[in-house]
């Protein structure tokens, strides 16, 4: 339930955010390709990380931690809209960490799965992630288009803060 709940609210929030940075923060197209971008460079680093310390074990205790971190920046694009000022700033910084806390859950959760999934079953870790991605994809942009973005935040920072729990 953790790995499904953690997909759903990653899919709500990232597949409307870039119409955020264009069209409510009138951001440049340019500017959200490099934010974006950076938020891969995260995930590179966070691949990275993990790679170097894949030879100590990986604690479950890890993905509770890093899901309650990637709720917490969430919850921070609430201030991206509130503080006009640092906008690209505050942007590029949740966004690179994000990418970064994505990457050592993914790795964390994959090494984890292989102990717990049995033999002639890996495919259940795919299905989990895509029926939250599935559901996610649709769900972010309906919100986004009837609510606004800061409901979008704010169901994703308690999917995520609920996922916590499930991995808790």
């Amino acid at each position: 339930s953790g790995l499904v709940l953690f997909s759903l609210a990653t899919s709500i929030l990232f597949t409307p955010l870039p119409i955020f940075f264009s069209k409510d923060l009138a951001l440049p197209s340019n500017y959200v390709f490099a934010l974006f971008v950076l938020n891969s460079s995260g995930g590179v680093a966070g691949y990275l990380l993990a790679w170097s310390k894949s030879q100590q074990s990986t604690e479950k205790a890890h993905i509770s931690k890093i899901v309650a971190f990637r709720s917490i920046l969430t919850f921070l694009l609430i201030a991206i809209e509130q503080i006009p000022m640092y906008t690209v700033m505050l942007a590029t910084a949740i966004l690179t960490l994000m990418g970064f806390v994505y990457a050592l859950f993914l790795v964390y959760t994959l090494s984890i799965s292989m102990e717990l999934i049995p033999q002639g079953k890996a495919g259940m870790f795919n299905v989990l992630v895509g029926i939250g991605g599935a559901c996610g994809s649709f769900i972010g942009p309906l919100l986004a288009q009837t609510t606004g973005f800061i409901s979008v935040f704010l169901t994703s920072t308690i999917i995520f803060f609920l996922a916590y729990i499930a991995f808790k």
